[in-house]
């Protein structure tokens, strides 16, 4: 990123204890040599009504955007998604391009119907209309959106970043959030898709002149390409620059953050069996 010192940034991961982070940018055209989802064209609400939507092949060729996640975040291979290349239709609603989540996910994500099961995140489909309703993607401005760490952003800057991490790091740019800001709210944690809390609600809270951080990972159908214990914390390159400008002040250069690098430590250590 043009705006952040490298040097800046290394030190600010030193002391939280964190990985690098990831960033994405909506882009024009796709990189290269990166991890993305199969083809598979984009249903309408129309198609659905008409009966016309190839559910077999959708969900043949469906994947998860935190399975395609792991290798930008591992090897920092790039991943990217587009309205051809979503993966999964709660990415392709969450990500921007499906402005109309299809009934068929509604049932689905809810309570079931058709002889299809429901993964009951939600009481009934009427509770799950008004959530996306109130969730509002923002229209995805460009063709793809791009994941890569954050440090390999070269040419644009990317609209989020995303930190994975347990509690003990976490609870530092948790309090660090605060203290930037001076703000009680500006970390949230609402509904969603892993892509959501990902993506969605930091741009979502901006779109609305609001700065807020969101705690995420909750999805269940994600959990299983997170570390154990794996939390997301997400937000804007604004809050975060504003983050980074001020952490040398704050609690983070004092003896009571210095304290909680043993559990940082027995973390690490835990986090290293569970790998095993």
């Amino acid at each position: 990123m043009s705006r952040i010192s490298s040097d800046e940034l290394t030190a600010f991961l030193e002391v939280l204890g964190m990985d690098e982070p990831l960033g994405m940018a909506y882009a024009d055209a796709p990189p290269e040599e990166a991890s993305h989802p199969a083809h598979c064209p984009l249903p309408t609400r129309q198609e659905e009504a008409a009966g016309t939507v190839d559910w077999r092949r959708i969900w043949g060729e469906w994947s998860c955007v935190f399975r395609h996640l792991h290798a930008t975040r591992r090897k920092g291979q790039p991943a990217w998604f587009g309205p051809s290349n979503y993966g999964c239709l709660g990415a392709a609603f969450y990500l921007g391009w499906q402005p109309e989540q299809l009934e068929a996910v509604v049932r689905y994500v809810s309570t079931g119907g058709h002889g299809m099961p429901g993964e009951r995140y939600a009481d009934s489909p009427e509770t799950l209309r008004e959530m996306f309703r109130q969730t509002a993607p923002r229209p995805a401005p460009r063709p793809y959106a791009v994941f890569r760490r954050l440090s390999d952003f070269t040419r644009e800057e990317p609209e989020v970043v995303v930190f994975f991490g347990r509690p003990e790091c976490i609870a530092g740019l948790h309090q660090l959030a605060v203290f930037a800001t001076g703000d009680l709210h500006v970390v949230a944690s609402p509904f969603g898709a892993g892509c959501a809390n990902m993506v969605t609600w930091p741009l979502h809270f901006k779109e609305r002149g609001q700065q807020r951080a969101v705690l995420g990972g909750w999805d269940i159908s994600v959990r299983k390409y997170m570390g154990v214990d794996e939390i997301t914390f997400s937000l804007t390159t604004e809050l975060f620059e504003r983050m980074l400008g001020c952490w040398r002040n704050s609690f983070l250069t004092t003896h009571q953050w210095a304290q909680v690098a043993v559990k940082r430590r027995r973390s690490r250590e835990a986090w290293a069996r569970d790998k095993a």
